[in-house]
């Protein structure tokens, strides 16, 4: 049986199977929960002999559990994404102390994450390939981000995480192969983007457009999650792209010569060129800044009747919502 690492680590075993039951509470209309929530099924509880509590036993989580931050892809972003997930928590619990607010782990180790979108691009071989494309996302390269960020994911977990989130959705090409090697959760980007757009009235006969890296793009991260993510009554998405020259010149430009090289002045510049051409060539009903650097450029931004959708704040939610349904499963079965 798997033990808990620190007094507030994990008290049930959980994985990526288990994200939506929780968010969806249907653990709660069936008494018999387990692992993944099948009927018949008992409570995969975490062993806590091994835990020294000292003299006085720490008080256990209540309103939240602990999140952990992969954080250093990018610096700015993982503060971005921290500051909203304490702004989200504040206002959907209330505090009325410090020890009231959401539990968040926050690991910005840039130097360990390499460049994702460089090294997913360095792939030459067919990307239709599971193999080849598995390999590649796997290989023993100092470039590759994969190993640097599973070492920050495994700290993340032993100092207590109960779940992971990622400040970058070019890294999530990495969700499935990081899930195989973490012990706990991991929520997608794409899929808490998806989950938010479900509480707007998206127009069907507009188009949905995207602005995201290279890496992105050619993974079709957004494309294939929203086609996955309509079982859980997400609305059916028709992409608009921008065009190869505005994508080198605007996005990507907008991207690292403006935010990540921190002039903010040109990253809004390019990028808000990056929407303008998307309304001229397409009707949209929202843009969805697929790059956790975008919507630090285009926060004052206003285009009308078009949403700019932020990925950042729509996994923060996400991740708020999981703690506090997280942290009533874990009271009523596993104390």
């Amino acid at each position: 049986m798997q033990a808990r690492v620190v007094p507030w680590g994990p008290a049930l075993q959980l994985s990526n199977d288990d994200i939506y039951p929780i968010l969806e509470k249907t653990w709660e209309k069936n008494l018999d929960l387990g692992s993944t929530f099948r009927e018949g099924s008992s409570p995969k509880r975490l062993r806590t002999e091994d835990i020294d509590t000292a003299q006085v036993p720490l008080p256990p989580c209540v309103n939240f559990v602990p999140v952990g931050v992969v954080g250093g892809m990018g610096p700015e972003a993982t503060l971005d994404l921290t500051q909203k997930l304490f702004k989200t928590a504040k206002e959907v619990g209330d505090p009325k102390s410090d020890q009231d607010h959401m539990q968040v782990i926050t690991m910005n180790i840039p130097n360990l994450i390499k460049d994702r979108t460089a090294y997913l691009n360095s792939f030459t071989g067919d990307r239709s390939n599971p193999d080849e494309w598995r390999a590649h996302l796997l290989k023993n390269d100092p470039n590759n981000p994969y190993h640097g960020s599973l070492a920050v994911a495994q700290a993340c977990v032993a100092a207590g995480a109960h779940f992971l989130i990622f400040p970058c959705n070019t890294f999530h090409a990495y969700h499935g192969v990081l899930s195989e090697k973490l012990k706990v959760p991991l929520l997608h980007i794409a899929e808490a983007t998806m989950w938010a757009l479900r509480k707007h009235n998206l127009d069907p006969d507009k188009s949905v457009g995207l602005l995201a890296t290279s890496g992105t793009i050619d993974s079709k991260l957004y494309q294939t999650t929203a086609t996955r993510m309509e079982q859980y009554g997400c609305p059916r998405i028709k992409w608009a792209l921008p065009s190869p020259t505005s994508q080198k010149e605007h996005v990507m430009a907008g991207i690292y010569e403006g935010v990540k090289f921190g002039d903010m002045e040109k990253g809004t510049e390019l990028l808000d060129q990056a929407v303008q051409e998307l309304t001229k060539d397409h009707a949209l009903s929202a843009v969805v800044e697929g790059c956790t650097e975008i919507p630090l450029a285009l926060k004052d931004k206003d285009y009308g009747d078009i949403k700019l959708i932020d990925p950042t704040q729509s996994l923060a939610e996400m991740a708020v919502e999981f703690s506090r349904n997280l942290a009533r499963l874990e009271t009523k079965f596993a104390r």
